[in-house]
């Protein structure tokens, strides 16, 4: 599943429940998410590998 900054334009009150609702799907249907976010609170507390897009390429991070 692609979602790209599914929490931008939330308050950071939101933004912890739309986590953990995505988080549950995740572990109940065994998901996969291409998480896109400026972020980097999201990022950390939503991805288990992160990558860094820059000038078209892409380099691992953690």
């Amino acid at each position: 599943m692609i979602l790209d900054e599914p929490t931008s334009a939330l308050d950071r009150s939101i933004q912890i429940q739309v986590i953990d609702v995505l988080k549950r799907l995740q572990d109940k249907y065994k998901l996969t998410y291409l998480f896109i976010s400026h972020d980097l609170k999201v990022i950390r507390s939503m991805c288990d590998q992160i990558f860094v897009m820059s000038g078209g390429k892409t380099s691992r991070v953690w």
